[in-house]
């Protein structure tokens, strides 16, 4: 069984130029988050078509708890260790992820 990979963050990523979409995992055990790596397979889970504008900086769900995916909507302060007080923590340790 492949290992859950969610995290309490979002991915912060920049789709590259010339590329318009990707798929997101949905299911949390892509050991390449925040992309789908078919490690859903069997879970009945189906990966998320990512659209953006080439070049756009995007916050990708990495708590799989979002309610607009695979965009993140602040779903994750609502778990253990995602609420903050400081209001710059949930940014300062993103991680930046490339194609």
């Amino acid at each position: 069984m492949t290992e859950d990979t969610r995290q309490p963050k979002p991915h912060l990523v920049t789709l590259p130029e010339g590329r318009k979409a990707a798929f997101g995992c949905a299911c949390g055990k892509s050991q390449n988050q925040p992309w789908c790596d078919g490690s859903h397979k069997g879970t009945g889970i189906e990966p998320i078509r990512v659209e953006a504008l080439p070049g756009a900086e995007v916050l990708l769900c990495g708590c799989k708890e979002t309610k607009s995916p695979p965009f993140c909507d602040g779903s994750h302060n609502a778990l253990p260790g995602g609420y903050t007080t400081d209001p710059f923590e949930s940014v300062r340790d993103i991680p930046t992820v490339e194609f």
